[in-house]
Parts: structure tokens; sequence; C-alpha cells
């Protein structure tokens, strides 16, 4: 998580969205519950991470729940390169189950993040748009 750069607080006047999905803060709620440790880095009342979830865990339910809300919960995976392709498409395919939302962060050193945003390809036409023509909260 080192690699990653933080986000200043929003400054004054900011708006902020509020929650989208019903139910959103329930889920929430419980996720905090169950990692009490959990920071809350602002933004919104709901956003919560936790870091340094370990894969091994089988009780660990933030692989197997979907949130759908501002729940990120990190879990660093082993090796570089080609091994720790191998490691995330073995945690993909072994550890996630149910509807949980994935995103993948890989850096080539730790002073210089590389991360991948979310959304659809912007060249398809609005007579044809399939998977989207845009990017989504990011």
């Amino acid at each position: 998580m080192e690699c990653l750069p933080r986000r200043p607080p929003p400054g004054p006047g900011h708006r902020t969205r509020p929650a989208w999905y019903p139910g959103c803060e329930a889920r929430v709620r419980s996720a905090r519950d169950l990692h009490p440790d959990a920071e809350k880095p602002g933004g919104t009342p709901q956003r919560t991470l936790f870091t340094g979830l370990d894969l091994a865990d089988p009780d660990e339910s933030t692989f197997s729940t979907g949130y759908f809300g501002p729940v990120l919960g990190v879990a660093e995976l082993p090796g570089t390169g080609t091994q720790f392709l191998d490691s995330a498409v073995t945690v993909a395919n072994d550890r996630l189950h149910g509807t949980p939302g994935a995103s993948l962060i890989a850096t080539s050193t730790p002073s210089k993040p590389s991360a991948a945003t979310w959304g659809a390809f912007p060249g398809h036409p609005l007579d044809n748009v399939q998977g989207g023509i845009g990017v989504v909260h990011n």
C-alpha cells in the first residue's frame, strides 16, 4: 500500500455523492463490525478501507461479499512479474466468490504507482455502445 499515493481530504465546499445502492449503509456497518480497525478515509461517511487482509483466512468475508458501496479491502499478493500474475489468477479463480469487485494494481517500482481504471472502450459509437463508452467514478 505504501506505493499508492494518499489523496488529501476534500476541502471546504466539496460536494460528496451519497451512497447510491439501497441498503448500502447497513452493508458498510456490517463490514466495519467485522473489521473494527478499518480506516475511514473521509469524503463520504461510508468510505471504508481495510488493509492487510489474509487471503488464506477462510473466514474473511471480504473475498465473497459484494458491498455495493464504498468499501475497499486490500490483500497483497506475493511475487513479481509472471509469478505475481499467476498469484492474481489463482486468487481470482480460487478465492473470490459471489459478487465482490476486484482490481489488480501492479507497480514497476515503489515510487511509480500504476493503476487501471474501470470503464469501457471509449470508441464505441452511440448506436452500438456494447459495454459502454466512458469511465465510472474514477
